[in-house]
């Protein structure tokens, strides 16, 4: 395996040291799945713009982080929407760890998105995890 500044492998290798494999699945429970809970979110919740993503989140009552995507027809083919998902679900999956607790967090994707890999995704959202941080008042874990 070729490695990059960039391999996935050099990122997670310190978080499989310290987490069991099952702490890194993305269970039903961790997704926002009605259309309700979307647009109480997207009503209630802060926004947050980097070029490609609008991420809006909210604290919650359910007792841990939710995540929920929309990806319009405007950003592509089915094809091309699923990859999309399966990026920004990749995302939250590996760095669930390191958002604060207990918020619903609503990723809507625009229209140049299609063009990301997922470190790309990555470095646009971490600075998403950032804003949180300093929104919440919270310490960043890095």
């Amino acid at each position: 395996m070729v490695s990059t500044p960039y391999s996935l492998s050099a990122i997670s290798t310190d978080l499989l040291s310290t987490c069991k494999m099952a702490e890194f699945s993305l269970r039903k429970d961790e997704r926002i799945l009605k259309r309700s809970h979307f647009l109480e979110v997207m009503r209630k919740g802060k926004e947050f713009r980097t070029n490609n993503f609008i991420v809006i989140f909210k604290r919650n009552e359910a007792g841990k982080n939710r995540l929920g995507i929309t990806v319009s027809k405007k950003v592509g083919n089915a094809v091309r929407r699923n990859r999309t998902k399966r990026l920004i679900r990749e995302f939250f999956r590996l760095n669930k760890f390191r958002i604060p607790c207990c918020h619903d967090i609503v990723i809507i994707a625009k229209k140049g998105v299609v063009e990301l890999n997922y470190f790309l995704v990555y470095e646009e959202l971490k600075v998403f995890l950032n804003e949180m941080y300093v929104c919440w008042g919270e310490i960043d874990p890095k």
